[in-house]
């Protein structure tokens, strides 16, 4: 991204335009930041009432979806569109595996994956360049942070802006990151208790039930000041501009520089770097479908019946009683004491009888049955994934039909994850065709089955006449069907090696096709069977 001075008029119009973009977007998203604020309580509550039972089915639900995320693994492979970029293409994959850990993805992919799941999408932003480890920056934002488009869905770029409200030191406003140093000067922090990160704060501290860490730097560089970074379009190109909370000063304004020729041709296809990861996507809802939307209700009413439950078991430890007056005149001689005697006028028989109250446990412990059963079965999350041992009796073919449709159903959020993957590792090649020049050179490290080697990478080594297509392979997907041409082809293979009229080149190419069908790496099958 290129720094731009804007003239005074144009400054004031992209000013208003920002204002209104941002009113929009606050506009919707202000009853879903509730809904999402009440919800942070329900996964985790520490201030909830101490005589009550806390049930945390969001908690078990989400917790679930998150490991049944990373038993089913997406991984990039770069694939050539033209003869003699094959290598450069699968070098470009192994760039890709040995940055995921250089770009600290296993904890931005988790709290995206967090993200999905609890808020309907995860939000990531790969817009910038690390000089000195050569790869990309990315950053993770707060779904309950964003002003997005009303109107848009999907990809990030078919919106038509998006908003980020943020916190940003004072020191980390440079013109090397594209704000304005004049502008910076006079900006002093916004102590607004009710700007949008504050309330974030003030949410999870409210669910945590601790107190919000005050600001305790006096140093007037380190001190945070409360923007938002708006994605928008103005004069037909796509730009960032971060402007005061306030929505008064624009504080540093950039244009998304073409790269590709079809993005020189068409400055409006240059794209913000946003990427979004959907749980489940909805037309024409920014945010989709929520884990949280479909079992928020469910956890309410077994928290409603499981306090019910609490309370007909301590009616039933201690009943309430009726009794006869006249034959026991002191009602304090009603009070329980070891080896007392109580003196009755008359009969005893009926002198007190206890009040009969229908306090059936059984309708309850079934309604919470019917309820958990349906949080299951809308999530496609059974007992037995959950960790918890069923209590119905089923067979071997049973279980393992179970496994196989919730797999499928798995597999449907990979098939949608597959968008965001795709996009994702899209900015990320754009970023180093825009920044890793032909001067650069990177050291990767190359890890296989039997070795660990280091190569020495310059951008001649991987760039391509035309960008490589960008395949995101499931686990679970890849693995079935792998498995099912191992067996097809495990079939014909003992009659093809017996036959003497099979040459023997043949014979080594199935031999090593049978051990790639197994999983085996391609260096460990050139061992055994070289071509």
């Amino acid at each position: 991204m290129a720094l731009k001075q804007l003239n005074a008029t144009d400054q004031e119009r992209l000013r208003k335009q920002v204002a209104a973009e941002v009113g929009e977007s606050r506009k919707f998203v202000q009853n879903k930041r509730e809904d999402f604020k009440d919800r942070l309580k329900l996964y985790n509550n520490q201030k909830k009432d101490r005589s009550k039972i806390g049930v945390m089915t969001i908690y078990a639900f989400h917790n679930v979806h998150m490991a049944l995320s990373y038993v089913d693994e997406l991984s990039v492979k770069f694939e050539a569109r033209e003869q003699g970029d094959t290598q450069k293409s699968n070098l470009k994959t192994m760039i890709a595996k040995f940055d995921h850990e250089e770009m600290n993805m296993p904890e931005l992919d988790y709290f995206t994956k967090w993200d999905k799941f609890f808020y309907g999408v995860g939000i990531r932003y790969i817009g910038s360049w690390d000089k000195e480890l050569k790869v990309p920056i990315v950053k993770s934002f707060s779904p309950l942070l964003w002003l997005p488009d009303p109107s848009g869905y999907g990809n990030a770029e078919s919106f038509r802006w998006h908003g980020i409200e943020d916190e940003v030191k004072k020191s980390e406003m440079t013109d090397d990151n594209g704000y304005y140093p004049s502008v910076i000067k006079t900006i002093q922090p916004n102590k607004d208790a009710s700007s949008a990160t504050y309330e974030f704060q003030q949410a999870l501290s409210e669910a945590q039930n601790t107190d919000i860490p005050a600001e305790r730097s006096t140093d007037i560089n380190d001190v945070k000041i409360q923007v938002i970074h708006q994605f928008t379009k103005f004069n037909g190109k796509k730009v960032l501009v971060t402007i005061d909370a306030g929505l008064a000063k624009i504080l540093r304004y950039v244009e998304v520089d073409p790269v590709t020729d079809a993005e020189k041709n068409d400055p409006s296809r240059c794209p913000w770097g946003l990427v979004l990861n959907y749980y489940s996507p909805l037309k024409g809802d920014p945010f989709g479908v929520s884990l949280t939307d479909i079992i928020e209700d469910k956890q309410r009413a077994l928290s409603i019946l499981a306090n019910i439950q609490l309370l007909k078991e301590q009616a039933a430890l201690w009943p309430m009683y009726l009794y006869n007056r006249q034959r026991i005149p002191n009602k304090g001689d009603l009070n329980f004491a070891f080896n007392k005697f109580i003196g009755v006028n008359g009969e005893i028989s009926g002198a007190v009888e206890p009040l009969k109250k229908d306090l059936n446990s059984g309708t309850t412990i079934n309604q919470e049955q019917k309820i958990l059963a349906e949080a299951q079965f809308v999530t496609g999350t059974d007992q037995i994934q959950m960790g918890v041992l069923s209590s119905e009796s089923r067979t071997k073919h049973e279980i393992q039909q179970v496994s196989v449709n919730s797999s499928l159903r798995q597999l449907l959020h990979a098939k949608v994850d597959n968008w965001g993957e795709k996009a994702f590792w899209g900015a990320w090649s754009r970023m180093y065709d825009a920044f890793f020049t032909e001067k650069d050179e990177k050291v990767i490290r190359i890890t296989s089955s039997l070795n660990t080697s280091f190569k020495t990478i310059r951008r001649r080594d991987f760039a391509t006449k035309n960008d490589p297509d960008i395949i995101i392979e499931s686990k679970l997907e890849s693995d079935a069907k792998r498995n099912e041409k191992r067996l097809a082809y495990a079939q014909g293979l003992p009659m093809l090696l017996q036959s003497p009229s099979t040459p023997q080149a043949a014979k080594n190419f199935a031999l090593r096709k049978n051990f790639e069908l197994s999983g085996m790496d391609d260096d460990e099958v050139m061992m055994l069977v070289p071509a």
